[in-house]
């Protein structure tokens, strides 16, 4: 069987890559260099590398190419995410080129963007958040998150429990967890308890009874205190209204201590 003019002229590249030595000049347009498509990253420039043979080629840098191969994995490679190192070394028209990428992937890649280039993501971020706020699909918390961190504004901590009811059940804990890494205060221990009291997602119930008892730094370094701390989440998660609200009333020495 022929092959496909895929796999052809990918065999032709590599065979012609295999031969170069020296200083390389890539020609591709502004807009696909040094990311390049399907034959260069998959071919051409794998074999110059197995090669050793090329000393200089462009400005491509070797942070672009691990990048550019953690950018194209699928399925739970892909879910893996980046590596820090990806982004360190990165030089100019690069960076530019990761930065497009990673918007493209937002907001999965929010983390990695403020990385790159915090004042450059700081308004992209803004207007993604914006556009994501309410859709109970569209994993906005993950924004809202990285922007209380990044600057310090509350009122996206308030954005994110307010966006609470609109998420569907499979995100509802996660989203407890990203509240639950924000700054402890009145807001968020109140919105715990709402969570415990009134949610039918045991899932969210169970983990906003952790960060509940988190934000109030109740005590566990010792077996008693474990116990303690163990009993309070398991009447946090129970069933029965009446066992809850006391499991709560235990806890209000915590919060005098917070205040």
């Amino acid at each position: 069987m022929a092959p496909h003019g895929w796999d052809l002229w990918g065999d032709v590249s590599a065979k012609y890559s295999k031969d170069a030595i020296g200083d390389v000049e890539v020609i591709q347009d502004f807009a696909k260099f040094p990311a390049g498509g399907s034959t260069w990253r998959g071919r051409e420039w794998p074999t110059i590398v197995d090669e050793g043979k090329v000393t200089s080629l462009n400005k491509m840098t070797a942070a672009f190419d691990n990048f550019m191969q953690q950018h194209d994995k699928t399925g739970n490679e892909k879910a893996d995410g980046y590596s820090r190192d990806v982004f360190i070394g990165l030089e100019g028209t690069e960076k530019e080129i990761v930065f497009d990428l990673l918007v493209k992937e937002l907001p999965f890649s929010v983390e990695w963007l403020f990385f790159l280039d915090a004042d450059k993501a700081l308004p992209v971020v803004k207007k993604e958040e914006e556009r994501l706020k309410g859709d109970g699909y569209g994993n906005g918390y993950l924004l809202q998150e990285e922007l209380v961190r990044f600057t310090g504004d509350l009122s996206y901590q308030d954005r994110m429990i307010e966006d609470y009811p609109a998420y569907t059940d499979s995100l509802k804990p996660l989203v407890v967890d990203a509240i639950g890494r924000t700054p402890a205060n009145e807001a968020t221990i109140e919105f715990f308890k709402r969570v415990i009291l009134t949610e039918v997602n045991s899932s969210a119930v169970a983990r906003a009874a952790r960060r509940l008892l988190a934000a109030l730094a109740v005590p566990r370094s010792t077996a008693s205190e474990e116990n303690v701390y163990s009993r309070i989440v398991s009447d946090l998660r129970n069933d029965s209204l009446d066992v809850k609200l006391r499991a709560l009333k235990l806890l209000q020495p915590y919060e005098a201590n917070l205040a």
